[in-house]
């Protein structure tokens, strides 16, 4: 961020900008320390990047929320979605044919079922 705190003033050329007090805190100003001239702390281009900065992070806190709100609805409706069955199914199969021992076609279809059974869906 561009601070102009410290930096010299650009009216009298002598003095520096300085936090006078709270007041400058708040309004977010410098005061010369000669010749009592003020400026805003941060320069536009560093008060508009911080202005995203905050405004992202709102952002973000609001989808957040809005996540919070609605996860258990959206694991609701994953599950009730006859194509998380299938899409379960496909997987739990290509599971069993790369990593069990079975070739029966009938038992691999069953332990595959049974993969499924074991696999729940809820918000965290």
């Amino acid at each position: 961020m561009d601070d102009n705190l410290g930096k010299q003033c650009e009216r009298c050329g002598e003095g520096t900008y300085k936090i006078a007090d709270l007041n400058d805190e708040i309004h977010g100003e410098l005061h010369c320390n000669k010749c009592g001239h003020f400026i805003k702390r941060l320069t536009n281009e560093s008060a508009t990047k911080m202005t995203e900065t905050i405004n992202d992070q709102s952002i973000t806190k609001s989808l957040q929320l809005l996540r919070n709100g609605f996860k258990r609805d959206f694991a609701k409706y994953v599950y009730e979605d006859e194509r998380i069955t299938t899409l379960l199914m496909e997987l739990s199969m290509e599971f069993v044919y790369a990593n069990t021992p079975i070739v029966d076609d009938e038992l691999q279809i069953e332990l595959a079922q049974m993969f499924i059974e074991s696999v729940s869906i809820e918000a965290r």
